[in-house]
């Protein structure tokens, strides 16, 4: 019984649920959908720059030249807080449909890998070893995640102990643009890992049959996701300065442009951009 599907054109086919073009579909459809999750988050970091730019520079604190004092300091805290408002909440909501595509995408994310791993032998023994190998990649992506949400608590909880110790002792507590930076940094380096393993595993399900084509746009991709993670590392200065906030914005660009040729690469695929398939060894009864 067969399962609709879509090919990079986006007409419709039937394929097995075990076969490569289903998993790869599936595996498509979540990096479509991690794409948008990035383009969210694009829109999110530069709403943070612009709300740091308007507050640091004072762009926010406008003053009526005419009518009573009090009307024009009020006009003057109304819209800061105004602007602020509405940024907040324009944040707020990107943050929720990020949260139902992110959820959306690793349905399809998992669902493709596990698919793509059963239909494997159809492809020869080098499929076989590299879906093997991306699978292991897969979990420990998912188990970094979760690293990467326990982090900022750990490190938070870490710098609170020894604040305690060094209060104690009667000293003086480390600043807290130092306990941020420290927090942003090992949160920032935990992502680096994430995107390591993740883009790895997503060269790896698709590398050996590809077309040489294809496989230059996954190594790209791989490559422009590792590059965006290292840059958004710089995001973690952002308490010395709100311009480091900046980094973020680039990281992010550069990591769209990364899943972008992913998605390409397994579109191609999906187009039928691919040498054939590995001849399977027929069996041969040993001589008695």
């Amino acid at each position: 019984m067969g399962v609709p599907s879509s090919d990079a054109l986006g007409s419709p086919s039937v394929v097995s649920r075990e076969s490569n073009m289903w998993g790869v579909s599936l595996v498509r459809r979540a990096l479509e959908r991690f794409e948008t999750l990035i383009a969210l988050a694009l829109a999110i970091a530069s709403l943070a720059v612009l709300e740091a730019y308007l507050s640091s520079a004072g762009r926010l604190d406008v003053r009526l030249p005419f009518g009573p004092v009090p009307f024009a300091e009020w006009w003057s805290i109304g819209l800061k807080l105004g602007v602020q408002a509405a940024i907040g909440v324009t944040i707020a909501v990107l943050v929720i449909v990020g949260i139902v595509v992110a959820v959306r995408g690793l349905i399809s994310w998992r669902q493709g890998v596990r698919t793509m791993a059963e239909a494997s032998p159809e492809s020869g023994p080098a499929q076989v070893e590299a879906v093997r190998r991306a699978r292991t990649d897969h979990a420990t992506t998912l188990w970094l995640f979760l690293v990467y949400v326990l982090a900022a608590i750990v490190v938070s909880g870490a710098f609170e102990v020894l604040n305690l110790g060094l209060s104690s002792a009667n000293r003086v507590a480390l600043p807290d643009m130092v306990v941020s930076i420290a927090t942003g940094i090992a949160s920032s380096l935990v992502l680096v890992a994430i995107y390591y393993f993740g883009a790895r595993h997503l060269v790896e399900l698709l590398f050996s049959i590809s077309s040489p084509t294809g496989q230059r746009l996954l190594l790209r991709g791989r490559n422009f996701l590792l590059a965006g993670a290292l840059v958004g590392v710089g995001a973690a200065l952002a308490p010395v300065s709100w311009m480091f906030e900046l980094a973020a914005v680039a990281s992010l660009v550069i990591i769209l442009i990364g899943v972008r040729r992913l998605s390409r690469a397994y579109a191609l695929w999906l187009a039928g951009d691919r040498p054939p398939p590995a001849p399977l060894a027929r069996y041969r009864p040993s001589p008695a």
